[in-house]
């Protein structure tokens, strides 16, 4: 994940989250339930429907997939 000048680079977090998303083994409503979302909502993040994410939806399925986002 790429931090530069400041700012994090939002393209890679977003793919870095999808990747998480998509190598946990659990299905997509069993993530959903676990992270307190919508199943629609992580669905269409999941099949890239919708592009992007709030942070408190991306600290969610982070805090259920146990990925850490921080400056590298």
């Amino acid at each position: 994940m790429a931090y530069t000048r400041g700012r994090w680079n939002m393209r890679d977090m977003i793919q870095a989250i999808r990747a998480a998303i998509e190598a946990d083994p659990r299905s997509l409503y069993r993530l959903a339930k676990d992270a307190k979302l919508p199943y629609g909502t992580i669905h269409r993040f999941a099949t890239n429907k919708r592009t992007r994410i709030d942070l408190v939806t991306a600290s969610k399925i982070c805090e259920v997939i146990g990925l850490e986002l921080r400056p590298v």
